[in-house]
């Protein structure tokens, strides 16, 4: 398992993982749910979106904001096919150790 910054490249994985992953939600509420309907080229460019890889494939998506005085993360999605493994634990540590390596 390895975790790198998004590139343009992955965009499409990138949204299509982020569907297949909040389904439950889309139709439990009737509506995608924001992260659904994000534009991430911005972010990748921006170099917000991280993905989790496992082998070749990219099995989880974290997008974390920098702000000035704190960061948020915007969302945390893992592939159905990779649910349960412990990825979603994984992002979210990353996510702590992007924040303090930010200071």
């Amino acid at each position: 398992m390895t975790i790198r910054r998004a590139l343009a490249d992955d965009l499409q994985t990138v949204i299509s993982l982020t569907e297949a992953a909040y389904a439950p939600y889309t139709a439990l509420l009737g509506a995608p749910p924001i992260p659904v309907t994000e534009d991430y080229a911005p972010r990748i460019e921006g170099g917000e979106v991280w993905v989790l890889e496992s082998g070749s494939e990219i099995a989880g998506v974290l997008t974390l904001e920098r702000h000035d005085d704190h960061a948020m993360i915007f969302s945390v999605a893992v592939s159905p096919a990779f649910q349960g493994k412990g990825f979603g634990i994984a992002l979210l540590k990353h996510a702590d150790e992007q924040t303090r390596l930010w200071g």
